[in-house]
């Protein structure tokens, strides 16, 4: 069966700033509320496996007005030994205002069972794996915070 990828869904960026670090580096701080139900494609064995994947699609009002979309695609790898945990490797493409200006996140984090996000009140580290337009040549990570009360925190750290 089908199903539809998400369409833009109605959430905002509560809050966006860009600061310059005297090391070189500057950050970029971008919160939102909860992700949107992902699409879910079971390509592994019955339930939780190897290889069921999720995908994410919505935008929100960012910097300067800008819109920001962000698509991500998470692909379960591995299940964590004597635990319902599992490995999920994500790639996050975060899109400012127009295709040009992009930051693409990736890495691995530890997913509780079938639940589509990372549990509340958790940070994960992923790669700066590169960008284009205004993000050219972008190395760094991004902290991902899942806050207590749902919303996201996503804290850039470039070079």
């Amino acid at each position: 069966m089908r199903r539809p990828i998400l369409a833009a869904a109605a959430i905002v960026i509560v809050a966006a700033s860009v600061a310059g670090c005297s090391n070189g580096e500057r950050t970029l701080t971008l919160s939102h509320p909860a992700t949107p139900t992902p699409v879910y494609v079971d390509l592994g064995d019955p339930g939780p496996s190897a290889g069921d994947m999720r995908f994410f699609s919505f935008s929100a009002p960012g910097p300067n007005n800008a819109s920001v979309q962000m698509d991500a695609v998470m692909t379960t790898t591995g299940m964590v030994a004597g635990s319902t945990d599992e490995y999920r490797d994500t790639r996050i493409t975060f899109t400012f205002g127009n295709a040009a200006d992009q930051l693409i996140l990736e890495g691995v984090a530890v997913y509780p069972g079938a639940n589509s996000v990372l549990k509340p009140a958790t940070t994960v580290s992923r790669a700066v794996i590169g960008g284009s337009g205004a993000y050219a040549g972008a190395t760094g990570w991004c902290d991902s915070t899942h806050n207590g009360d749902g919303t996201w925190t996503h804290v850039f750290h470039l070079r």
